[in-house]
């Protein structure tokens, strides 16, 4: 059964719809490919190339149309009745000094950058899978990435991780192992939480960043108290290609609901166990909480919770040996040091040469120096 082409469809939507093209196309072509197919299946991957050259791809091949938007493009081929969306990141990777490098938005991108597409495919299951085969062959994998989910209404960006300056062991001696040990019990463990605790500065963050660098995981990470309260992101979470979901600074989701805490806690709860399946998913909170009793005790029930780990300031050997081991300038002064005393190195740049503005958001760092004079 031959499907429509896309004028086609594009010129049957009524008048009222078409400032909102996209959507209205969408649900078209979807009534359309239940028509041909009774049965659509939806694969999702994630590829690095430029726009220019995904645009190519489609146009090198005659059974393929496609329309483009400034952060989006779908390709509609009638034959096969399958539909393809891709969503363009706004971010590109830049390397900066910093110990704690990420990916920044770079406000200048154009359309020959390398940078994330996300892309959904849609039609007949062997169809879809035999396109993300060929674009796997065709394009570079990111590796791991993030999702940050920013806005209430569940928009997010993807931001690739840099792959170099992984925290080092001498950054955690708390943990009592080395971290590669650790990672590696709690990827292969059947529980799916991991709860981090301690003060701000203690390497809650880093420590996240190593695993999906070591895991060459992907993750969905959010910052959103409102986002916590809808159905969207678990929802987003259990049936996408994320494998991990990260709550940072989720003090109030954490607390005891007797306590007043957050009241979605159950909702959450049946993702971590019991209603819905997420076989080999895992979830990390961190958080700033002062004791584990703060913490809502039915999330840390055995079988579910992998571990809690306490952060904590570096004791002066410590901190020295991890100094030494870094290159940095020799510790001195202090009972306790945390990790952005020791990385940092701000304190040896002078007021006069140079202002160091950060903007940290956990995954997201931007570093400007402005140099005076």
């Amino acid at each position: 059964m031959k499907s429509a082409k896309l004028e086609q469809l594009s010129l049957e939507l009524p008048v009222t719809v078409r400032t909102d093209h996209e959507d209205a196309l969408t649900a078209r072509m979807q009534s359309e490919m239940l028509r041909v197919h009774r049965c659509v299946a939806c694969q999702r991957v994630k590829l690095r190339t430029s726009r220019d050259e995904w645009l190519a791809w489609f146009e090198g091949r005659p059974e393929w149309e496609s329309l483009c938007w400034d952060s989006s493009a779908m390709a509609w081929n009638a034959e096969m009745a399958c539909l393809v969306k891709a969503r363009f990141s706004s971010q590109r990777s830049k390397s900066y000094p910093d110990y704690w490098p990420d990916d920044v938005q770079s406000p200048d991108l154009s359309t020959a950058d390398r940078i994330l597409i996300n892309v959904h495919v849609y039609g007949a299951r062997n169809q879809a899978a035999r396109l993300v085969d060929e674009w796997e062959r065709n394009f570079d994998r990111p590796g791991a990435s993030v999702e940050w989910y920013y806005a209430e209404d569940g928009r997010s960006v993807s931001v690739p991780l840099r792959e170099d300056r992984s925290p080092l062991d001498a950054m955690f001696p708390f943990l009592g192992r080395p971290l590669r040990q650790y990672w590696n019990e709690y990827l292969q463990s059947s529980a799916s939480i991991l709860v981090l605790i301690g003060a701000p500065g203690t390497g809650k963050t880093s420590f996240i960043r190593g695993l999906l660098q070591y895991s060459q995981r992907t993750a969905m990470v959010t910052y959103s108290a409102e986002l916590l309260s809808k159905d969207e992101l678990f929802s987003n979470f259990v049936s996408g290609s994320e494998d991990i979901l990260v709550m940072e600074d989720a003090d109030e989701f954490l607390r005891a609901r007797d306590s007043g805490g957050n009241d979605m806690m159950h909702r959450f709860l049946s993702v971590g166990d019991g209603l819905v399946t997420i076989s080999g998913k895992k979830m990390i909170f961190s958080t700033n909480l002062e004791h584990v009793n703060d913490i809502d005790p039915a999330l840390l029930r055995k079988g579910r919770c992998f571990d809690v780990v306490r952060f904590r300031a570096l004791s002066p050997e410590e901190a020295l040996a991890l100094a030494r081991q870094t290159g940095r300038r020799d510790p001195s002064g202090q009972s306790s040091y945390t990790l952005a005393d020791i990385m940092s190195d701000s304190a040896e740049v002078s007021v006069s040469r140079a202002t160091v503005v950060r903007m940290k958001t956990g995954f997201l760092t931007c570093s400007m120096d402005r140099t005076n004079g």
